[in-house]
């Protein structure tokens, strides 16, 4: 009963794809690239970028005038970057960002939660969002109508494309940092 139906599934754009894949994994590698050869955008800069994409917006009134932090296990690909304020205004503003993520030619990046954050007494916490779960599914033309269609019915690997998340925290001017033990995972620019 379902090879009918099978047959009456379009064609093309069964599930939305993205035209620009190659730029905008070209574009998340560059700025992974640069982080690692410590050149660092602003937050301006990566809300411009194809292929990186904003996925929370955060504001924590400050409660002490030093920061520290907690990086959770599970935040190893996390990019955390610093930029100070010109001004002393009593709120550290923490932006998440999260690079193109695909599986064959599926974007499923906007589809990614954000890291859980959280200040408390000078405190800044960052855990990773409890594991995610996607199920994808392909449908293929049997031996029969391949035949007829000059397409190949043998099952296409479908290739991952897996990038890291960035953390962006502005902080106020006077604001003492102490990176601690994750001093290497932290960069203030």
């Amino acid at each position: 009963m379902l090879v009918p139906i099978l047959y009456m599934l379009p064609n093309k754009d069964f599930v939305k794809i993205v035209e620009n894949k190659d730029q905008a994994i070209a574009s998340s590698s560059n700025l992974m690239n640069n982080l690692y050869n410590q050149h660092f955008p602003t937050e301006g800069d990566l809300d411009k970028l194809e292929g990186i994409y904003k996925n929370s917006d955060q504001t924590f009134k400050l409660d002490s005038s030093k920061l520290s932090f907690d990086l959770q296990p599970g935040t190893e690909n996390y990019h955390v970057l610093i930029e100070r304020k010109e001004l002393d205004d009593g709120e550290i503003d923490v932006s998440t960002y999260v690079t193109a993520q695909y599986v064959g030619e599926v974007n499923f990046t906007k589809r990614l939660l954000p890291p859980a954050i959280s200040v408390d007494n000078g405190m800044l916490s960052l855990r990773a969002p409890d594991r995610q779960t996607f199920e994808f599914k392909q449908f293929n033309i049997d031996f029969t109508m391949a035949q007829f269609n000059n397409q190949n019915s043998s099952i296409h690997e479908m290739s991952p494309h897996f990038a890291n998340q960035i953390i962006f925290i502005r902080v106020p001017q006077s604001l003492e940092i102490n990176r601690g033990v994750s001093g290497d995972r932290i960069q203030i620019i």
